[in-house]
């Protein structure tokens, strides 16, 4: 076998499986992907404490950028409005947001590097199952939005939408209420949730999303990391009529025991009662 070889000798029932499904793949170190398979759940960490959690602030950037390009035209009223808009935005800081990632590569340098560590592991989690999750759920799967073109024109779409109902108000001066009931930051949490600044665009990632849920809500749990409570969702995954988890695929990312890695992981497959196809990464280790 050579070093860059992919494949692990799976069975044909394992190709088979990973073949029928089209797959996301998220990256996670060994813990990770234990407490995957061990609780068979994912958790959905809020997105104020996520590795990228400020790339938020990205698409709020852009929505500040189009309300001030639309102020410069607008009546006194419609400016007013405007500003409280700004208001709520300057504050908006993504809620209680909560979201997995997932990305269509299941093999990028890139990748390997910003999650997984010394080792790590690309799981690949059939979509399907994770749409299926969705429509049982108060969670989305939704691609992320790279392009500068298409994020203007959705969030313009959602100013839009509160302007419409600020201007059938028949001349309410009560701004801060009727921003409120045009609903236009929780639109706006659940658009802005998706989008990445355009440099990362090969990353290709998709996003398992949560909420916006109140502040009050009382369904999120806590872990801690570095002296800091960190809340999070976790999202059971259903087991198929097999009796398997949707997971059809596992990337083992480089590492200085690869072949130790891979053989515990075939192991640890069949204790926890999962199939999927194992493959080596083709991004060789530097020790």
């Amino acid at each position: 076998m050579s070093f860059f070889e992919e494949e692990l000798g799976a069975t044909q029932l394992e190709a088979e499986r990973a073949e029928k499904h089209e797959r996301l793949y998220h990256y996670t170190g060994v813990e990770g992907l234990k407490g995957i398979l061990d609780s068979d759940s994912l958790w959905v960490t809020q997105i104020q404490y996520m590795n990228d959690s400020k790339e938020f602030g990205h698409a709020v950037d852009i929505a500040l950028e189009l309300i001030k390009r639309r102020k410069v035209s607008a009546s006194t009223q419609l400016a007013k409005f405007y500003s409280v808009m700004e208001n709520t935005l300057y504050s908006s800081n993504g809620a209680r947001t909560f979201i997995f990632s997932m990305t269509e590569n299941p093999d990028q340098l890139s990748q390997w590097r910003g999650y997984c560590g010394l080792g790590g592991y690309s799981i690949g989690f059939n979509k399907s199952a994770l749409q299926e999750l969705c429509s049982t759920s108060n969670f989305r799967l939704e691609k992320c939005v790279y392009d500068n073109s298409e994020k203007e024109r959705v969030i313009g779409e959602v100013i839009d939408g509160a302007v419409d109902y600020f201007n059938s108000q028949n001349g309410r001066d009560d701004y801060d209420v009727i921003e409120h009931e045009s609903k236009f930051y929780g639109r706006f949490l659940k658009i802005g949730s998706t989008m990445k600044h355009s440099s990362f665009v090969e990353e290709q990632e998709w996003r398992l999303i949560g909420g916006p849920f109140p502040w009050t809500d009382q369904q999120s749990q806590w872990r801690t990391r570095d002296g800091v409570l960190l809340p999070y969702y976790e999202v059971k995954l259903e087991r198929d009529a097999d009796g398997y988890l949707p997971v059809s695929e596992v990337y083992i990312g480089p590492c200085k025991e690869r072949q130790l890695a891979a053989d515990s992981l075939h192991v640890y497959m069949q204790v926890t009662k999962n199939l999927f196809r194992r493959r080596f990464s083709k991004t060789p280790y530097r020790g």
